[in-house]
């Protein structure tokens, strides 16, 4: 997440530094300050996203009693709100499938399955 945070640090000072080379249009610039913008809009709400989808993998885990070794959280791309939970415990691998959208009911909520894993 550091590394992340310091490409984009990088980037965003690379851009809105003045220009050095000749050439290069005024439009361009303005064009290359409203991507970065909007990609660190973007790296924004999927962090905000991550840490909704990790609470509700620590709540359905922590409902179910389960005792977990690790956890995580991926998203479907590139839909923001449709995402992947798994719980890693000694009997398997728990999957909880989530849409973090303002309506949950039209994403097919399918319950909580386990995979086994083979150790």
């Amino acid at each position: 997440m550091r590394a992340i945070l310091v490409v984009v640090v990088i980037l965003a000072a690379c851009s809105f530094c003045p220009d050095f080379v000749a050439g290069i249009a005024c439009a361009a610039r303005h064009l290359e300050s409203a991507g970065l913008l909007l990609a660190l809009a973007y790296i924004g709400a999927t962090a905000y996203a991550h840490h909704v989808a990790l609470a509700r993998v620590d709540h359905f885990s922590s409902s179910l009693r389960l005792e977990v070794q690790s956890r995580g959280a991926l998203p479907f791309p590139p839909s923001l709100w449709h995402w992947d939970g798994l719980v890693l415990t000694p009997r398997g691998v728990y999957e909880l499938r989530m849409n973090l959208g303002p309506n949950p009911q039209k994403c097919k909520q399918q319950a909580p399955s386990l995979r086994r894993t083979h150790r």
